[in-house]
């Protein structure tokens, strides 16, 4: 099985999956997922919480880089556990889809909040 949690942040979206990304309904979650907000300049995929990816898993992340590249977006994996990212390795396509931590992602996220804060004491129009 796996879940995705989604979090929107400007032109950012996070996917956080949990859980397995094979062949069969966990693709299609994955594709529902991603598909539905491929109109954010950057789509970061969590891949922490994600134990099991088997080739159709690999096939679905080439298929959604390569549709965030011919749209001029940008797709990254975030946190992949060590067996995920000897399989990117493997597969290379550590080469073609950018693999980041966590932190950097978040530090983004943070200075954006802060830069859309109401500043207090600042009459908002």
């Amino acid at each position: 099985m796996l879940a995705v949690q989604i979090h929107n942040l400007k032109n950012r979206v996070l996917l956080r999956c949990t859980g397995r990304i094979v062949a069969g309904e966990e693709i299609n979650i994955l594709r529902s997922a991603a598909l539905g907000h491929s109109n954010q300049h950057e789509m970061v995929i969590d891949l922490a919480n994600v134990c099991t990816l088997d080739g159709a898993g690999l096939g679905e992340l080439a298929f959604l880089e390569g549709r965030m590249r011919s749209a001029g977006l940008r797709l990254r994996i975030q946190n992949p556990s060590a067996h995920v990212r000897e399989l990117l390795e493997l597969t290379n396509l550590d080469a073609v889809i950018e693999i980041t931590a966590s932190h950097e992602f978040e530090q983004i996220c943070d200075t954006l909040r802060q830069s859309c804060a109401p500043q207090r004491g600042v009459a908002q129009p």
